[in-house]
């Protein structure tokens, strides 16, 4: 599947989230005025109706003191179980948007 943003894979059929479970949460970290905030809040829902339908998608608005604070690597940055999907560590030097 390839959407504006860029190229996406489906999941394959036999992977299992990393927080496979009720209480799962995938959560969507970005600051204001960020361009792919929108895009990656709407693929997370999207995916997560697909492999995790009891997950919660939160779209996390903070401000960049919050954002660095958190050691967070970029906006957005997607987390579920507390793991970034993207597989980068956290960077608080600076925010890449």
């Amino acid at each position: 599947m390839s959407t504006a943003g860029g190229p996406f894979l489906d999941p394959p059929p036999d992977a299992v989230p990393p927080a496979a479970g009720p209480a799962a949460t995938i959560e969507v970290f970005h600051i204001a005025g960020c361009p792919s905030a929108g895009e990656t809040v709407a693929l997370a829902r999207s995916v997560a109706a697909r492999v995790l339908p009891e997950a919660q998608v939160r779209p996390i608005l903070l401000d960049e003191a919050a954002f660095l604070a958190r050691g967070l690597p970029g906006s957005p940055t997607v987390l579920v179980g507390g793991r970034d999907i993207a597989g980068r560590e956290a960077t608080p030097a600076g925010l890449i948007a």
